[in-house]
């Protein structure tokens, strides 16, 4: 059965971890964008702030924390090197 954007919002409306891991996804990845600017120890500040508050929260709201903290982590990883791609090419042109 193909993957269409309504199936994709069904899951997303009735499944609780993959909505969860979703959520961590995007903000994990808006932390590690604009954690960037402020330098590296800001970004590896937010690596651990993210995974943790992740976890606590899959374990608050009774999902996996496994899930959650997957999707944090790859969320932070997408932000991260698409980051470090951009301010590459700017120092290199």
């Amino acid at each position: 059965m193909p993957v269409t954007w309504m199936s994709l919002c069904r899951q997303y409306r009735n499944d609780s971890e993959f909505r969860g891991s979703l959520n961590f996804f995007i903000s994990s990845f808006g932390v590690a964008v604009v954690s960037w600017y402020f330098g590296a120890v800001m970004l590896f500040m937010a690596f651990v702030i993210c995974i943790l508050t992740a976890y606590h929260c899959a374990k608050y709201f009774g999902q996996k924390a496994i899930y959650a903290v997957q999707a944090t982590f790859l969320g932070l990883l997408n932000g991260t090197s698409i980051v470090f791609h951009v301010a590459l090419e700017n120092v290199a042109t």
